[in-house]
């Protein structure tokens, strides 16, 4: 297995998918980032969505293996339970397989089983990520994988799609594909990594994660476990699963706090037909409460003071 290091865990895969070009149809969840889907358009690939799933067995049906010549599977919200015979099994039927770890702690490390099984393995450090740097990510592949030329218009390009793709979001539209075409918007360089990368990110993954596990105590102390997605892990954000997650939104956003709702069902915005049923519920009912650099114990604790008071006010309840 060869290891890659560039600016963005995008890059990395746009690299990877460049030397398949004969693998036409690959299968996505419908809950990932917007840019990825979004890659894989602009590299003229057909994707099939499929629904949500923590441990990713759902991966086995066959009407997932039949519509495509790859997979690309995740650690949903950074959990990972996905066992070996899952990847094993896609590896006996000929797929080319993608392990997305982007949203787990960037540890740079995987089960030496797993690697039999797998095409490519990506951790990332950039923006909104467990260690955020800001840039930065890490690839196992199977092919030898090299970064490009840094080129300032690319991120450029790739800033006024994201603008774009938020107004699509907000407004629910579907994603205008002819746009990914038109010119390069994917960083394949390395320019901002230093030699020292991996050590760095390291050690700033341990002082993190005692950061967050503060974080998630006090979380965990304070609001009702109805409320609290405890299937999921709390390494990238703490997970709640609300039956009115629209009103908790804006009563949260209205006393000055910040919390996310990632991630919404991309199939809706790519026009894909199909209707993929839990994915659309996780998009209606999750909420991440932040417990990274960005919120202080206080805030959190206020925070999840304001939850509490609502549920038991009978303003917000578990699903």
């Amino acid at each position: 297995m060869h290891h890659i290091i560039a600016n963005r865990a995008l890059g990395i895969l746009k690299l990877f998918l460049g030397q398949y070009p004969d693998k036409k149809k690959w299968a996505l969840p419908a809950t990932i980032c917007f840019s990825v889907p979004a890659l894989f358009y602009s590299e003229k690939k057909e994707i099939y969505f499929y629904d949500f799933s923590i441990d990713n067995s759902n991966l086995l049906e066959k009407k997932i293996l039949l519509n495509c010549d790859g997979i690309l599977a995740v650690d949903y919200y950074g959990t990972e339970k996905t066992d070996v015979c899952v990847f094993k099994k896609l590896k006996e039927s000929g797929k080319i397989i993608i392990y997305d770890k982007c949203l787990s702690a960037p540890d740079f490390t995987i089960n030496p089983e797993l690697l039999n099984f797998i095409d490519l393995v990506l951790f990332s450090t950039g923006d909104a990520k467990v260690v955020d740097l800001g840039y930065g990510g890490y690839g196992i592949s199977r092919v030898l994988l090299k970064p490009g030329k840094y080129n300032a218009e690319v991120t450029k390009n790739y800033l006024k799609l994201d603008k774009e793709w938020d107004i699509a979001f907000k407004s629910n539209l579907p994603i205008q594909i002819n746009r990914l075409h038109e010119n390069e918007w994917v960083d394949i360089s390395d320019n901002h990594i230093q030699t020292n990368y991996k050590q760095g990110v390291k050690k700033l993954t341990g002082q993190i994660m005692v950061e967050k596990n503060k974080i998630n105590a006090i979380y965990k102390a304070i609001i009702p476990p109805e409320l609290i997605f405890t299937e999921l892990s709390d390494v990238w954000r703490f997970n709640l699963l609300i039956k009115n997650r629209d009103f908790l939104l804006r009563e949260i956003y209205f006393n000055k706090l910040f919390v996310g709702c990632h991630y919404a069902d991309m199939s809706v915005h790519f026009n894909f037909r199909k209707k993929l049923n839990y994915s659309k519920f996780i998009e209606k009912h999750i909420l991440n409460l932040y417990n990274d650099r960005y919120i202080t114990p206080a805030q959190a604790e206020k925070c999840a003071e304001l939850i509490r008071i609502l549920y038991e006010q009978g303003r917000v309840g578990g699903v």
